[in-house]
């Protein structure tokens, strides 16, 4: 065999090199997250949880505030209708 028929059929150098980092890349793809990186994301996760338990709270303090000056103004028109009834009564 020629020697340039044989370096013909030879994989080019390059071809090696690109075929190890596509592999390199799919294994640090495919990686399962380092342990740091989900503590990072659970602290997260616990920081939203506690920021919706926030909002959660403040919304029904405050629906609960709405229906206490609801009930609040409610009775004191019935106090004032009674007021006006039992002055105009006498």
């Amino acid at each position: 065999m020629p020697a340039s028929k044989w370096n013909a059929s030879r994989k080019h150098p390059s071809a090696d090199v690109a075929l190890l980092v596509s592999q390199q890349l799919t294994r640090t793809q495919t990686a399962p997250p380092q342990p740091q990186s989900v503590l990072v994301l659970v602290l997260v996760l616990v920081l939203v949880l506690v920021l919706v338990l926030v909002l959660v709270l403040v919304l029904v303090l405050v629906l609960v505030l709405v229906l206490v000056l609801v009930l609040v103004l409610v009775l004191v028109l019935v106090l004032v209708l009674v007021l006006v009834l039992v002055l105009v009564w006498h």
